[in-house]
């Protein structure tokens, strides 16, 4: 479809630019945009919608990165409704005007009367479907008026009712353009263009009906108890537009994960049986609960992700817990969507229990640049509160024997996708921490929130400077010259308190560095003094600089929030001793 609104934008180009200057052609190029317009907002509207996400390829055959452009697009439902109703009235209008352009007795009664009643109707359409007038006419009816239930009959009624007024005001424009036909003079030449003209109006108008005609709809759900505004999914007729079947996977606990077929064109309704896929296994250790997989009986077995790779179902699952450092992935592997699910030798994926980065699990699988695939997970913080987690990524691969997998659960730079053809294989940079476990100097500390813990290699602790130290410094001896060139600052949110407006933000900070053998002549090497990014995760580069000694200095943050560092890491290459 994309490609087809892209023929019929280049046909009303070339339209303009022959100067074709009858109005039948000014009517046909208006239509033809109109058309066009409505086809595009639709698109807008369908790539907003997570749920189509396994079907605007097929739907639309339109590119991933134009869906991505589109998706982030900054316009609201409403105008969407509005605009994409609005062209398709419009392109109703004008191909009635251009089958009413033929006519060679000129303008008669009529077709004013005609033009007239019909211009109101599509008028009144245009307002039934406007989303004001459904949200608000939704509040003026319920529910003094009408229930819910009488509200959607009404809106079904109305919904047929100009479903089939639309239909036939292109029936009377073919109608029309028909009678024409029969009327017009038997010279060949002149017979032949009018037969091509009707033709070519009466397929444009069918294709783009086939698309359209279902639509404008009552595409808002309204809650006044709620005082929310919820847009519905467009229907998608999968014999039609779908190449693919759609499948469900969830899970949660020792039943473990579960499948069933959903239906494609309304993808909240099941089809299928609900399957069992994948039980808790107690005989594989990492899937049993607690920080020492101690708990034979109970797991909670979750986090389903599908993936597909040459002809085989890869389902990814995570247990035994996402509060614990055991969290881990596994993968089973089947060339049926819903049975035979087998598990892979190399089970688990991903699992990490000590350092900064633990607990690597739930997450899913993303292709990126170069045909290179990516892991997204989730990592353990678990402090403010049970669940408390991170996003982390790493490069994921399959081996010889069609294998997933991830190389390990990283801590240190990684090359960003593209870069390195085969990152799952090698994708570290030569980049090393060179902070941990060194010995920190600080300005201040509050109580029990010493400069070690920003450097102890764990997400649990943190450094907080003392509450009159307005711009908290914490220098570290490298105890070496390094060629320093990145950063990660991996923030605390100190009295951060949603209820009571106190909210997270962006921190403002300066790193500084020395070459010296003494800790005295500093330059910067990072000015965020101005940031206004918010980062849980601060990773930043710059250019490189030598550093012995490397010293933080805060500058602001969030109000109501006290920064805490819970680790910072420079990182780096060996220049000399």
């Amino acid at each position: 479809m994309f490609y087809f609104a892209l023929v019929f934008l280049v046909l009303c180009i070339f339209l303009v630019i022959t100067n074709r200057k009858d109005v039948s052609t000014k009517y046909f190029i208006g239509m033809m945009l109109a058309y066009i317009n409505a086809l595009f907002f639709m698109m807008i509207y369908f790539a907003k919608d997570t749920s189509y996400n396994n079907v605007v390829g097929n739907y639309f055959s339109m590119p991933l990165a134009v869906w991505e452009f589109l998706m982030f697009l900054p316009l609201n439902r409403e105008f969407l409704l509005c605009v994409w109703n609005l062209s398709y009235f419009l392109a109703l209008y004008l191909g009635l005007n251009f089958a009413m352009s033929f006519y060679q007795y000129g303008e008669i009664q009529w077709m004013k009367i005609s033009r007239t009643v019909i211009s109101i109707v599509l008028l009144l359409e245009f307002l039934i479907y406007h989303p004001y007038v459904q949200k608000y006419g939704y509040y003026f009816l319920y529910p003094s008026i009408l229930n819910i239930v009488e509200i959607e009959k009404m809106q079904e009624l109305l919904y047929l009712l100009t479903k089939g007024i639309n239909a036939g005001i292109l029936l009377f424009g073919v109608g029309i353009l028909i009678s024409n036909y029969r009327k017009i003079t038997p010279l060949k030449m002149i017979r032949r263009n009018m037969l091509f003209l009707m033709l070519n109006y009466i397929m444009i108008i069918s294709m783009c009906q086939a698309i359209l005609g279902r639509y404008p709809a009552f595409l808002m759900k309204v809650s006044r108890i709620a005082d929310i505004v919820i847009f519905r999914s467009l229907e998608v007729n999968d014999s039609r537009l779908l190449h693919e079947k759609l499948y469900l996977y969830w899970g949660l606990g020792t039943d473990g994960i579960y499948g069933m077929e959903m239906d494609a064109a309304c993808p909240f309704k099941g089809i299928g049986p609900v399957k069992s896929l994948i039980p808790f296994r107690e005989k594989n250790e990492w899937e049993r609960l607690g920080a020492w997989n101690q708990n034979r009986g109970l797991s909670f077995v979750e986090g389903a992700w599908m993936h597909k790779h040459d002809g085989t179902y890869y389902l990814i699952y995570s247990a035994p817990g996402t509060c614990y450092s055991t969290y881990a992935w596994g993968v089973c592997r089947s060339k049926s969507p819903l049975e035979g699910f087998e598990y892979q030798k190399n089970n688990p994926v991903l699992l990490k229990r000590h350092g900064l980065v633990t607990g690597t699990g739930h997450g899913s699988l993303a292709e990126g640049p170069g045909n290179t695939l990516w892991a997204f997970y989730t990592i353990k913080l678990c402090y403010a509160t049970k669940y408390e987690r991170r996003i982390a990524m790493d490069p994921a691969g399959f081996d010889e024997e069609g294998n997933l997998f991830v190389k390990e659960p990283s801590e240190i730079p990684q090359w960003a996708p593209g870069i390195v053809s085969s990152p799952e294989l090698c994708g570290d940079t030569p980049l090393l921490p060179l902070t941990f476990e060194e010995q920190a100097v600080v300005s201040s500390h509050a109580p029990g929130r010493d400069g070690l813990y920003a450097l102890d290699n764990s997400m649990l602790t943190w450094w907080q400077p003392a509450d009159e130290d307005e711009n908290g410094q914490l220098m570290v001896d490298l105890r070496a010259v390094f060629k320093v060139s990145g950063a990660r600052i991996i923030w605390r949110d100190v009295n951060l308190d949603y209820e009571n407006g106190i909210l997270p933000g962006a921190f403002q900070y300066v790193i500084q560095v020395c070459d010296g053998e003494r800790p005295d002549h500093f330059t910067t090497a990072l000015d965020c003094s101005e940031n206004r990014t918010d980062y849980a995760v601060d990773y930043r580069t710059f250019e490189t600089v030598s550093a012995r000694y490397v010293r933080l200095i805060l500058k602001g943050g969030p109000k109501g929030i006290r920064p805490g560092v819970i680790s910072f890491t420079v990182f780096g290459e060996y220049e000399r001793g």
